[in-house]
């Protein structure tokens, strides 16, 4: 089955796609806006990043009030593992060595 389109749906097709490449400018003129506004109600914190070697990287991160491990690997299949309560986000991020 062919189908012919109509001039209304090559008109229709043609604006919706000049709305989104707009909205795709706004966008990228005004990020940063929008990182300031967006920024303040975020839940997901990443408090450590670090390579630990052979392509393994050890991450926490904090969701609200509860803090995540997680060690990430090419080759393995990733868990998270929740942090005790003790341990504050003053203590993971001061660079004190903590015994």
């Amino acid at each position: 089955m062919q189908s012919t389109y109509d001039l209304n749906t090559v008109i229709i097709i043609i604006a919706f796609l000049i709305v989104l490449i707009l909205i795709s400018f706004l966008v990228n003129k005004k990020k940063d806006l929008l990182r300031s506004k967006l920024g303040s109600i975020k839940t997901l914190n990443i408090i450590s990043n670090s390579m630990i070697g052979n392509g393994s990287r050890i991450t926490v991160f904090s969701i609200k009030e509860d803090n995540y491990l997680v060690i990430t690997n090419k080759s393995s299949i990733s868990n998270i593992i929740p942090l005790p309560k003790g341990i504050t986000n003053d203590q993971l991020t001061s660079g004190i060595k903590n015994d």
